[in-house]
């Protein structure tokens, strides 16, 4: 069968969701419930394209030419998983990995396919998806926003980096990348000043090279040399880009905000398409073509509330369109972030499409007579299911529907009858945070996005704890049985037993109150037994393990949140805050009073992490989280000023998370592209690159009792390695709590004795 030059499998392909005659889901499980819990529904965190602009940076983290594999360091990471996640409650209790980008499968080869995890880089699998390899862990950014194969040479894969999903959390990358191997080798052939920092598309024809992106639409005909860009109207990000095998010098592309785009020569020159298409009221546009008959194009956009403004198809190449008033709004109000759609390579009238279930209309949805009517097969006539979210359909050469979603790989030969979850080898978890345990180096919790809160048990299995999104997380020295877990805006806070025991909610009475999604404070006392602190944009205190609490403090904010909140371990009334606006407090008489102390500190910046000093409570280590300038701060005088330690970090990483071995003399900075460590006070930096991915890392801990440094990536799952002088990858069996441990924050105690 002919195959098209831009597979669908490049496309964004936009996910039609659906209902009117529809199929209604079976029931998830309840679990949970009859503990007393049920699982948070999955959600993203909206963000605006300015805010999308604002964290850029212009650095070309590699140049353009072959990618060579260098690595830095000595520190030996090992990866923990979860590998995968199990039990995971939106997966119909079955496994998950991370969220997926864009799926593309070999046109000669039904069970060779890659995927592209949003934070985790590209997999392959040779054997149809149950074992997968990951090929990118070298390459200069994991974030992944397109794929594409050469339908003639299937072996050459083009790779767009950067996530065009509108969330918080996607991640901008660095640019476009091509292998003609199969991904055993790599090369930069556009950087992203040409093609872009959040690419929704790829593709290649003979001697063209097509990128849709934050730029526009891009295209070469040197092989990346030099760029051309087409940007309609001054409107410049590119949603969509497709074309069909019938018909391969036409193509047609969608427009944040502006509509439907054709070009009839390979893109050298465009055209707008109305006929009937909406002139306003939407935002992203996303396509899909029919390979059978190019003359079938459908055409789904988005108001600014996330809901469908219209889904609308043609018959005759863009000249006319009609509004498919059938169409359900398949993506509720999530629109701006999951939304595909896929068209039959055999039958331009059966189309699938989805979004998000349960908890609104949405999911897989399939039509059969070119959207008329639609059916729900989101959940399989046996209970197989695929997890919300749904980002990104293709189809293999045999007709099996391919799905990447917030929960991984999903495919059916069955027309959604049944569904076959391929996440067993997928290590693509995106953690906001860890926490760990004071003596056990086998057990972790952990918040991931959009698959709950899970637990490290020694394996590279993990079991979800509760599903949702998961926040931060936490584990008592006095009680390390006991544990915690939050979803988003810490609302709710669980509390747990090991393993899986629910304690039930033990939410204060912030729900009002402004919270950072997934990565605020949730700190334990290093000296007073079940007393935990909060930060929302105030300081919350329990004395009772959560029973109840009380705020400790007003405003500490300028309009934000609290992203850090750090207790002396020497003096417990010592307490330092960083808000997500560039606002340090910090109070000497446990919250009575609290002092400014944000001189010398960049304005109106992430205060990612505050480590103070276990020695000397005036004492304390901050990340400023940001891509250039001071990133890295110490006091001495109890933060009246502050010291730039930042030294020869180099430009373009930022400081997302900090820990500091206080025994081994070394700080650990996590970054956008993996974990630097200095050695020598700030002075020099080198990014500790040995097994470990250039891939953002949320949260770093250190692991007293064991001698480890533990990092939580966004995409790459958690990671592990020895620090200097003690700990192996083998953590001792299990021995009593020990408040010498000081809960094994954020920072390792000097191995002399503390005055």
């Amino acid at each position: 069968m002919l195959r098209p030059l831009f597979r669908t499998s490049w496309m964004f392909t936009l996910v039609l969701g659906a209902l009117v005659s529809v199929t209604c889901l079976s029931l998830l499980p309840r679990a949970r419930e009859a503990e007393g819990e049920e699982a948070d529904r999955d959600r993203p965190e909206r963000v605006s394209i300015a805010r999308l602009l604002a964290q850029l940076t212009p650095v070309e983290r590699h140049p353009r030419g072959m990618f060579f594999p260098r690595t830095r360091g000595t520190l030996p990471w090992q990866p923990l998983g979860p590998k995968p996640i199990t039990n995971e409650y939106w997966s119909g209790g079955a496994n998950a990995s991370g969220r997926v980008s864009a799926i593309a499968v070999d046109p000669s080869d039904a069970n060779t396919a890659y995927a592209a995890a949003a934070g985790g880089g590209v997999w392959k699998t040779t054997d149809g998806g149950q074992n997968w390899t990951p090929l990118t862990d070298q390459l200069s950014s994991l974030a992944s926003g397109a794929l594409a194969l050469d339908p003639a040479a299937p072996s050459t894969i083009l790779y767009g980096t950067g996530e065009q999903h509108y969330s918080a959390d996607s991640l901008y990358g660095d640019g476009l990348f091509r292998s003609f191997d199969g991904g055993a080798s790599w090369a930069k052939i556009g950087l992203k000043a040409d093609v872009g920092n959040y690419i929704a598309r790829v593709g290649l024809s003979p001697g063209t090279l097509h990128v849709c992106s934050d730029r526009g639409y891009v295209r070469s005909v040197n092989d990346g040399a030099t760029w051309a860009v087409f940007t309609p109207g001054g409107v410049a990000w590119c949603n969509d880009l497709v074309r069909s095998a019938q018909s391969p010098l036409v193509l047609f592309a969608g427009f944040y905000g502006s509509g439907v785009y054709k070009s009839i020569d390979d893109g050298a020159t465009w055209s707008q398409l109305g006929g009937g298409l909406p002139t306003s009221g939407f935002q992203r546009v996303n396509l899909a073509i029919a390979d059978s008959n190019a003359s079938v194009v459908y055409a789904s956009f988005i108001a600014a509330s996330g809901s469908l403004a219209g889904m609308y198809k043609t018959t005759n190449g863009g000249a006319t369109w009609t509004r498919l008033t059938a169409t359900p709004n398949y993506v509720c109000t999530q629109g701006w972030y999951d939304n595909g759609m896929a068209v039959s390579p055999s039958n331009p009238d059966v189309v699938y499409a989805g979004g998000v279930f349960s908890y609104c209309s949405g999911g897989i949805a399939r039509t059969t007579n070119g959207g008329t009517s639609w059916t729900y097969v989101t959940v399989g006539t046996n209970g197989s299911q695929v997890h919300p979210d749904q980002h990104h359909f293709t189809f293999g050469p045999d007709g099996t529907l391919w799905v990447g979603a917030d929960g991984g790989v999903w495919k059916t030969a069955t027309a959604g009858a049944s569904w076959v979850n391929l996440n067993q080898g997928l290590d693509t978890a995106l953690f906001y945070t860890v926490g760990v345990h004071t003596t056990d180096g086998n057990f972790l919790v952990a918040g991931t996005q959009d698959n709950g809160s899970v637990q490290y048990q020694g394996a590279q299995a993990w079991p979800q704890v509760i599903g949702g999104d998961g926040g931060p997380v936490a584990v008592e020295w006095s009680n390390p049985s006991r544990y915690f877990t939050t979803y988003v805006r810490m609302s709710p806070l669980y509390r747990w037993l090991r393993p899986l025991v629910s304690q039930g909610t033990v939410t204060g009475p912030w729900s009002s109150d402004r919270a950072s999604w997934a990565n605020g404070p949730l700190v334990v006392d290093p000296t007073l037994a079940t007393t935990l602190l909060a930060g929302t944009h105030r300081v919350w205190q329990t004395t009772n393990s959560g029973t109840n609490w009380t705020a400790i403090s007003g405003d500490l904010t300028s309009g934000g949140h609290l992203r850090a909140l750090a207790i002396a371990p020497q003096d417990s009334n010592v307490i330092y805050s960083g808000s997500s606006d560039g606002l340090v407090f910090a109070t000497f008489n446990r919250g009575a009073t609290w002092l400014p102390r944000s001189t010398g500190l960049p304005a109106f910046q992430i205060i990612s992490d505050i480590v103070p000093s276990p020695t000397d409570p005036q004492t304390a280590y901050l990340s400023v989280d940001r891509s250039s300038g001071g990133r890295l701060y110490r006091t001495t005088d109890g933060g009246q000023t502050w010291i730039d330690r930042t030294g020869t970090l180099p430009a373009g990483v930022r400081g997302m998370s900090l820990a500091i071995d206080f025994a081994g003399a070394t700080w650990f900075l996590g970054t956008d592209y993996g974990v630097y460590a200095s050695r020598d006070e700030g002075e020099t930096w080198v990014q500790e690159s040995v097994n470990l991915p250039s891939v953002a890392v949320y949260d770093l801990q250190i692991d007293t009792a064991n001698g480890l440094v533990v990092a939580a990536t966004h995409g790459r799952g958690m990671w592990r390695a020895p620090l200097a002088g003690g700990g192996s990858l083998t953590p001792p069996p299990l021995t009593p709590a020990s408040r010498d441990t000081q809960g094994g924050r954020r920072y390792r105690m000097p191995r002399q004795p503390i005055p």
